[in-house]
């Protein structure tokens, strides 16, 4: 297995780079069941927010794009409950790819809630809002 940065996926999905794109997606082609590419938490709440803020991508376009990865055999996810348990809150509670991500890690962690300034995310279940 190898790690994956975050910036090898946004230039597969975005196409935005005439240099490194075709580079991120031969390296991606290459990952198989037998040599996958760890996609950790961290690159996916980044790449979500990436894609929502530097490419104007909607919440569930960016669901559907996690859940292909997920299909694939090429890539292995160490959090994969939490992230199907985010892509599920994103889905039904308007809730955004990153803030769902939090919310389902601190629950595989332990803890009861999740304390926020944010008010959307202080409307789920996953978060308390402070103040």
């Amino acid at each position: 297995m190898i790690g994956l940065d975050t910036n090898i996926l946004i230039r597969a999905i975005t196409q935005d780079d005439p240099v490194l794109t075709p580079l991120a997606r031969s390296t991606l082609e290459n990952l198989t069941g037998e040599n996958q590419g760890v996609v950790n938490a961290i690159v996916l709440a980044e790449l979500a927010w990436t894609l929502r803020t530097g490419f104007d991508y909607d919440r569930l376009a960016i669901v559907d794009i996690v859940e292909a990865m997920l299909r694939s055999q090429s890539y292995y996810f160490p959090d994969r409950d939490a992230i199907n348990a985010a892509l599920s809150r994103c889905r039904f509670e308007n809730l955004h790819f990153a803030d769902a991500m939090i919310g389902e890690l601190n629950v595989k962690s332990g803890c009861k809630t999740t304390l926020t300034f944010d008010i959307g995310a202080g409307k789920t279940a996953l978060f308390t809002m402070v103040g």
